[in-house]
């Protein structure tokens, strides 16, 4: 085991190989050391990896949680995972409404994400994800302009997109796009009225593996969900019922930031 290049062999037996044992990229091992304990031996976990390359019969492994320096000797349970992980952040993103911005608006979002670099068996795409995230704003919004029924804007969206992860033991760096949609619900003079654009969101994270099973870490990154309304000043807003009212227009294009934590599963 070269644990100062954090590579770490494995052989299997004369004659398997890691289809034959059905051996996934990125699949996750534990390490395992027996020790003796009052005239018992007992497993103790001295550490997580998971695979990051194939060679004719095994394996290369990235020590990930590192309890002590692994040794020869040392037993590699597999811990099963279907590659999914989901997601809650808490923090702030941005929006617009004709010229004015809100910068650092509170925001929920609900992320599922998948490890699709898993069925490739190339190297090159480990930790590559697919991503299904729902966002939501809650605290509404006013233009300093509009003061007649005194209302307000919340805003949310849904994004779909990917993002590729590199690790460094537990520390994580992340880097992704995502594309998708942007509502904001108008509330006027006990009225609800829409508005709704398409763009999309650059990001970078650090991120911590605590355990096997959970990650913690920071999200930040910039959104752009353009106008296409003519008159961005009093653009055009509709209700379910074709009803419609006159607003500044709805945009985005500004800082986010979140807090996560992660289960994999």
């Amino acid at each position: 085991a070269n644990m100062q290049t954090d590579k770490v062999t494995v052989s299997f037996g004369e004659k398997e190989n890691s289809q034959s044992l059905g051996v996934r990229l990125d699949a996750g091992y534990k390490v395992i050391e027996y020790r003796m304990e009052n005239g018992v031996e007992t497993p103790v976990e001295v550490g997580y990896t998971r695979v990051r390359d194939f060679s004719e019969n095994g394996v290369m492994v990235q020590p990930i949680i590192v309890n002590r320096d692994f040794e020869l000797g040392d037993q590699m349970k597999e811990y099963p995972k279907r590659g999914w992980q989901a997601s809650l952040k808490l923090g702030t993103g941005s929006l617009a409404l004709g010229d004015e911005s809100f910068l650092f608006t509170p925001q929920v979002r609900l992320s599922l994400d998948h490890n699709l670099g898993q069925y490739s068996g190339i190297p090159a795409l480990s930790e590559f994800y697919g991503s299904l995230s729902g966002f939501f704003n809650p605290v509404g919004v006013t233009p300093t302009s509009a003061v007649t029924g005194q209302p307000s804007v919340t805003s949310g969206g849904f994004e779909a997109g990917f993002h590729k992860k590199f690790y460094i033991r537990q520390l994580i760096l992340t880097l992704g796009l995502r594309g998708g949609l942007m509502f904001g619900n108008l509330s006027r003079s006990g009225e609800t009225f829409n508005q709704s654009v398409v763009g999309g969101t650059a990001f970078g994270g650090i991120h911590y593996q605590l355990t096997p099973d959970f990650i913690v870490g920071l999200d930040g990154g910039w959104s752009f969900f353009p106008s296409v309304e003519a008159n961005k000043i009093s653009s055009t807003w509709k209700s379910t019922d074709t009803k419609t009212t006159t607003f500044p227009a709805l945009s985005s294009s500004g800082p986010l930031l979140n807090v996560f934590i992660n289960a994999e599963f």
